[in-house]
C-alpha cells in the first residue's frame, strides 16, 4: 500500500475528486472548444470560462487543480487574475496559453509562478504533458 502526504485540507479534498478538474479561461470559443475537446478526449474534465471575472465567481474554481489562462482577455487580463490569484494563496497549477509571444509577458507570468507559457498553436502533445503535470503533483 502506498501513502501520499497530503499538505492541506484543499490538498485531501482534491485527492478524492475524480476525474481531477482543468479550467480554461480564454475569450476565443473557438480555442475553448478544441482544448475542452482534447482534454476530453484523454479522459480529463475541464470546465471553461470567456473571462476572469466568470472565473473567480464560480463555484467551481475551488475545485481546480490547473488553471490554463490566455494572457489577453476582455476586462481583467489574465495575468491579473493570476496576480490575484496568487495574493489569495490559491495554490492552483497555471498554465499559459497565448498567442502573445512577448518576452516580457512571458517574464512578468513566470516570476508570478506560472508553471509554463505556451504560445499558441501549441503542440497537443506539450500542452497535455503539462497539465498531466500539473495533475500529478509535478508542477
Amino acid at each position: 500500500m502506498r501513502y501520499v502526504e497530503l499538505s492541506s485540507p484543499r490538498e485531501a479534498r482534491l485527492a478524492l475528486t475524480r476525474p481531477p478538474l482543468t479550467a480554461l479561461v480564454d475569450d476565443d470559443e473557438a480555442i475553448r472548444e478544441a482544448v475542452i475537446d482534447l482534454l476530453e478526449s484523454v479522459g480529463l474534465h475541464c470546465i471553461s470560462f470567456e473571462s476572469a471575472e466568470q472565473y473567480l465567481v464560480d463555484p467551481r474554481r475551488t475545485d481546480v487543480r490547473c488553471l490554463i489562462l490566455d494572457v489577453n482577455l476582455p476586462g481583467m487580463s489574465g495575468l491579473e487574475l493570476h496576480r490575484r490569484l496568487v495574493e489569495a494563496h490559491d495554490g492552483t497549477p497555471v498554465l499559459f496559453l497565448t498567442s502573445v509571444d512577448d518576452p516580457p509577458v512571458r517574464e512578468r507570468a513566470m516570476q508570478l509562478g506560472a508553471r509554463t507559457f505556451f504560445s499558441k498553436p501549441v503542440d497537443s502533445a506539450l500542452l497535455l504533458s503539462g497539465i498531466q503535470d500539473c495533475l500529478m503533483g509535478g508542477c
